[in-house]
């Protein structure tokens, strides 16, 4: 038959604060729909650069003999030739209709990651200018995003810290009533030593051998008001925990 103590020590552990489940902020829908454009965005915004590389290197060979080449352009047509087998065929889809992008710049910006179709420049020169046109209305797009996601994502933490106060409050009363038995144990190792030393016993660490360590002494004695501990309490008390 299970003793009271053990049926206590089994609901301790049951309700132990420090395992309340913690929600992701991609849990929350509005949240992952906008960080989701938002990496959509910055995917093609990193197609578009890719692209004007790919677009000025083929303008800089385009009167240039590759037995002509010194080191340095034999660097560059490799780095060339690898983005022509890299181009894909289109920036991945967005994940939304433009007509329903939060912002004017955002749904002009999806309109050109969709395919919107585009007059074909007469020339590399042309090319590489629609290309610095498109990467500056892209950019401007995740400019705009990533302020809407980062006000959802204010939101969304200001409501699940509401949800995690009482365990996370929970937890720093754990911890601080750790923190006192630690205090006075701490003060109890220092008073038997002092009781040793006043019996006249000489140090015999090799036999009373205990570890060097500091941090028990940060945390001072509740007997002494400026101590660690007792500033502990008094914040907890101020923030209602205590």
């Amino acid at each position: 038959m299970a003793t009271l103590a053990t049926k206590l020590a089994s609901s301790i552990a049951r309700t132990d604060p420090a395992d309340a489940a913690i929600p992701r902020l991609t849990d929350d829908a509005a949240y992952a729909a906008a960080a989701e454009l938002l990496g959509t965005l910055t995917a093609g915004l990193a197609a578009i650069e890719r692209d004007r590389d790919r677009v000025g290197l083929e303008r800089h060979f385009a009167t240039r003999a590759p037995e002509n080449d010194g080191e340095t352009d034999r660097m560059l047509r490799a780095r060339l030739a690898k983005l022509q087998k890299d181009i894909v065929a289109a920036v991945p889809a967005a994940p939304r209709a433009a007509a329903d992008a939060p912002t004017a710049a955002i749904a002009a910006a999806l309109a050109v990651l969709a395919g919107q179709p585009v007059a074909e420049p007469p020339d590399h020169a042309a090319r590489v200018r629609e290309l610095d046109r498109q990467h500056d209305m892209v950019r401007e797009a995740i400019m705009e995003q990533s302020a809407v996601v980062d006000t959802i994502a204010d939101e969304v933490s200001f409501r699940y810290a509401k949800q995690l106060k009482p365990s996370w409050d929970a937890l720093q009363l754990r911890w601080y009533r750790a923190a006192q038995e630690l205090a006075r144990v701490t003060q109890q190792v220092h008073e038997k030593r002092s009781e040793i030393t006043s019996a006249g016993i000489k140090s015999r660490t090799d036999v009373l051998s205990m570890p060097n360590v500091r941090s028990p002494l940060f945390l001072g004695s509740e007997t002494q008001y400026d101590s660690e501990i007792r500033g502990w309490g008094r914040t907890l008390q101020r923030l209602g925990i205590l």
